[in-house]
């Protein structure tokens, strides 16, 4: 997942197709982390279910599986915020065409 050099990219400045390609990134990017989160959850959930015999391992491995869905979370919150800025530009221009 490559967020970091989508966030550098302006939706605004970008022509028609630069824009496509910015939204198809993003929208990728969002599927990535979001199956990336589904599998973190899934052994937080595991761990949750006593998943884990050795008490201590389980507490430490779920402290950082926390702090990792923390992690995620807020990644995929400004990845969010991108790909509506993008989608929004790219339906500001539908709109604009449809007026001419």
């Amino acid at each position: 997942m490559d967020t970091e050099s989508a966030t550098t990219e302006n939706p605004v400045l970008l022509d028609d197709a630069g824009l496509d390609v910015l939204v198809a990134r993003l929208a990728e990017d969002e599927k990535q982390l979001s199956a990336k989160r589904t599998t973190l959850h899934k052994r937080l959930d595991f761990l949750g279910t006593g998943g884990y015999a050795h008490i201590d391992a389980s507490a430490e491995q779920d402290t950082a599986l926390q702090a990792e869905d923390r992690e995620l979370s807020e990644k995929r919150h400004a990845l969010h915020a991108q790909l509506d800025a993008a989608v929004a530009e790219q339906r500001r221009r539908a709109a604009k065409r449809n007026l001419v």
